[in-house]
């Protein structure tokens, strides 16, 4: 895996009122979100969260 990306995992809704989470590697919250919108145009992204990385 890419050193510099981060775990993120976001949640959205579509239009029916359906939610969906994602999760999904980036560099940045803004990056996570862009991911998800550019796949699916429509959904209302709720949140991002990073998910910690465990240290070995």
């Amino acid at each position: 895996m890419d050193k510099e990306t981060m775990g993120f995992s976001v949640e959205y809704q579509d239009s029916y009122g359906i939610i969906y989470t994602r999760v999904l590697r980036a560099n940045s919250v803004a990056e996570a979100k862009i991911i998800v919108q550019n796949n699916y145009p429509d959904v209302v992204i709720r949140a991002v969260t990073l998910i910690p990385e465990n240290d070995k």
